[in-house]
């Protein structure tokens, strides 16, 4: 399988499942907000922070809109109730109304930025984060969301800047070495990034997030009975750690082990799920047969359309298509 059809699936992964912190598993300095496509309006309000990455504001906080006249403090309360029990959106309402009387909250802003990166909304969250910095460059939170939120838009260098800042101030963070060793093993740098997970595990010692990243660490530099040892450890400590299983499955994979490989799928995904990433597995290694039956199997057993397998069905389709005109020619 060619790299980039590798990080082509760890891409897919890191938008499907929302793990930062796996190598199967930004932005430009911090400069000010005009290369986004939100800005404060000139009522003074910053609503954009309500929308997801679509554009869209969650229904549940529009009956909330009449709550104007909320000083810092109430809204503050307000906001921290909200998130204590649970009510995001809610949370989300009162620390936007914050920013409309004091633009510069450190906290609420932070908190924003937090949120934001929970759901996937990377350049709302990347937003937030320049923000705070933009008043505090030496922000700690800041620093280190900011970091792990550029490389998951793929600005591997600026991330990695950003880190070794937050790094400098906050030397004992597993958090941070994790998220450099995720920029050297993407770059490469495999030896760089073990030596980085270790550091990690010092201070995070049973962290299976840190052990699934080095045994994709191995995977990656073409390891991978050291890489299938390392997962079975974190698998038998952690039966229900949904990455270790997806990088597991990932590996089995490649190794030829379909059966395994779709057990350890269905420990995190329902069964059409699993056939479909399995089968997108096996079309990424031109195994264009069984992959074909495995989005057969994906469609057949879900029981709504399932839109990404047939789109992975029409792709292998087109790729079988290419390869047959290729044969006729040579």
């Amino acid at each position: 399988m060619e790299w980039n059809e590798i990080m082509l699936y760890i891409n897919k992964n890191l938008n499907q499942y929302g793990k930062l912190i796996i190598i199967l598993c930004c932005f430009v300095g911090f400069s000010g907000c005009a290369s986004y496509p939100w800005s404060k309006n000139s009522s003074g309000e910053y609503d954009f922070f309500l929308k997801n990455s679509k554009g869209e504001k969650p229904k549940s906080i529009n009956s909330m809109s009449s709550e104007t006249a909320l000083s810092i403090k109430e809204a503050k309360l307000k906001a921290n109730a909200a998130m204590q029990a649970g009510d995001v959106d809610s949370a989300l309402f009162y620390y936007v109304k914050v920013l409309e009387k004091n633009q510069k909250d450190e906290e609420s802003l932070t908190a924003i930025a937090t949120i934001h990166t929970k759901r996937g909304n990377n350049d709302l969250a990347i937003l937030a984060y320049r923000m705070v910095l933009g008043e505090n460059e030496e922000h700690q939170q800041a620093l280190e969301g900011l970091g792990l939120a550029l490389i998951r838009v793929n600005k591997f260098d600026k991330a990695r800047l950003t880190l070794f800042r937050a790094l400098r101030d906050n030397p004992q963070h597993a958090a941070i070495y994790n998220g450099l060793g995720v920029i050297s093993d993407i770059q490469h740098f495999y030896s760089e990034a073990r030596w980085f997970y270790g550091q990690s595990l010092k201070m995070q010692a049973d962290s299976p997030i840190t052990r699934t990243n080095i045994a994709y660490s191995y995977f990656l530099s073409g390891e991978w009975d050291k890489a299938e040892k390392l997962y079975r450890v974190v698998l038998e400590r952690f039966p229900k750690h949904a990455q270790a299983s997806l990088n597991y499955a990932l590996l089995l994979a490649r190794k030829g082990k379909l059966f395994d490989a779709m057990s350890n799928f269905e420990r995190v995904l329902e069964k059409p799920q699993a056939y479909n990433e399995l089968g997108y597995i096996l079309m990424l290694d031109k195994k264009y047969t069984m992959a074909e039956q495995l989005f057969q199997k994906a469609i057949s057993s879900s029981p709504s359309y399932f839109e990404k397998a047939y789109k992975n069905l029409e792709r292998l389709r087109e790729l079988k298509a290419k390869k047959i005109d290729h044969d006729k020619t040579v």
